[in-house]
């Protein structure tokens, strides 16, 4: 079974992905992210919003507003970039992450779990941190 919880890590997607910020030496991974999002006309899949949200958090670390646990992989990262984020990457990823919520296979499967309520306030939780 794997992991699920309203948290920017708290699933297998968002963990994952977490390894690729190992190669990462500043934001162009997250901005790629959050662009690709953005400007996708196709159906956003779970497993993207999952890494768009995860890389949302990341962000909002850099920000100095981080989860209350986070993974090593994110911290080491923060640590090695040791720089707030820029304004543009902070609306970026607000703008990714109102994507997200609004319309995704993530949001439908919040809302099949019958905890859509409990994961916007998470996702709104998020955007006040990334402000």
């Amino acid at each position: 079974m794997g992991a699920w919880g309203t948290g920017c890590f708290e699933n297998d997607d968002a963990m994952d992905w977490i390894w690729d910020l190992d190669d990462a030496d500043d934001t162009t991974l997250l901005k790629d992210i959050f662009s690709g999002c953005i400007e996708s006309k196709d159906y956003l899949e779970a497993p993207d919003g999952s890494i768009v949200i995860a890389a949302a958090g990341v962000v909002a670390a850099l920000n100095g507003e981080p989860d209350e646990e986070l993974p090593d992989g994110v911290t080491a990262y923060v640590e090695k970039i040791d720089t707030e984020p820029s304004a543009d990457l902070k609306a970026l990823a607000t703008k990714a992450v109102k994507k997200v919520s609004g319309d995704s296979e993530l949001k439908e499967l919040w809302e099949e779990a019958g905890t859509l309520d409990e994961w916007l306030k998470a996702i709104a939780g998020l955007q006040k941190r990334l402000q």
